[in-house]
Parts: structure tokens; C-alpha cells; sequence
């Protein structure tokens, strides 16, 4: 499932928010995993759309994941895509 997962990291940082809103229409009840699976640097896709502050991916991210992928935290700190959020501020 690398490839996808390319294309969604892809998607986030060029803020392609109809892709993103595509591929979870593609993964079907396989969302939330699939979401929530870590990227190459050991971070979900809420993570990333997070640290490039695009509300709009954020929003559409956290309605596909639900909160059980909000409180996954990446794999360097531990820190949850809501802690990267609260840095920003």
C-alpha cells in the first residue's frame, strides 16, 4: 500500500484537497487504517496536513479517520497530530 500512500502524502503537500477527498472514497471502510498508516518519516496523513496548517485537508482528514486517529501519535516523539497543531499557535 505504499503507492497510495505516496499519492495521499503528494496530495497534502500540494493542499489537493479533492484527491485526498477521492482516495478516501477509494479505501472505503478501510479509511481509518489506512489514514492513520504512517508515512515514510513516521507520521499519519493528519500530521502533515497539520504541519502545513491546510484547515480544509485537516477537517476532511479527521471526518475520515474519527478519533481514534486523532490520538495516534507519530514516531518520533509520540506527539499526536492535535500536539503539532497546538505548537503552531
Amino acid at each position: 500500500m505504499l503507492f497510495p500512500l505516496t499519492n495521499l502524502s503528494r496530495f497534502i503537500r500540494n493542499g489537493d484537497l479533492n484527491n485526498v477527498r477521492k482516495l478516501g472514497e477509494q479505501t472505503g471502510e478501510e479509511n481509518g487504517q489506512f489514514f492513520i498508516a504512517p508515512n515514510e518519516y513516521g507520521r499519519a496523513a493528519l500530521h502533515t496536513a497539520v504541519l502545513l496548517e491546510d484547515h480544509a485537508i485537516v477537517q476532511c482528514l479527521a471526518n475520515l479517520i474519527g478519533t481514534t486517529g486523532l490520538r495516534r501519535g507519530d514516531n518520533v516523539r509520540n506527539k499526536t497530530p492535535l500536539i503539532f497543531g497546538k505548537s503552531l499557535i
